[in-house]
């Protein structure tokens, strides 16, 4: 099994010829990207908890604000960034011939 996995990414890597570096980097973005997109629903949860545990007066919950624009406006950016330049990147690599 490990030497068929072993065999398919040094065919990649001949696929990718003198832009492997780049191929290696479409890998570490496209895999930021994944874990980045895990954290607009951390922020969500973090305001739903907030919320219950001031459920009478939600003008205590003073939180909310800054997990909303944390899920919405700056990560999601920067992860459509990493997919971007992450797909961008992979072609150059694979077919560079």
């Amino acid at each position: 099994m490990s030497a068929q996995k072993n065999s398919l990414v040094v065919r990649l890597f001949e696929f990718a010829g003198s832009y492997r570096i780049l191929f290696v980097l479409s890998w570490i973005l496209s895999g930021l990207s994944s874990v980045l997109s895990i954290v607009p629903f951390i922020c969500i949860w973090l305001v739903v908890r907030d919320l219950l545990k001031v459920l009478p007066d939600f003008a205590q919950a003073a939180e909310i604000v800054k997990y909303g624009w944390l899920a919405g406006g700056k990560l999601c950016r920067c992860q459509y960034c990493f997919i971007f330049c992450s797909i961008v990147m992979l072609p150059f690599s694979c077919f560079s011939r």
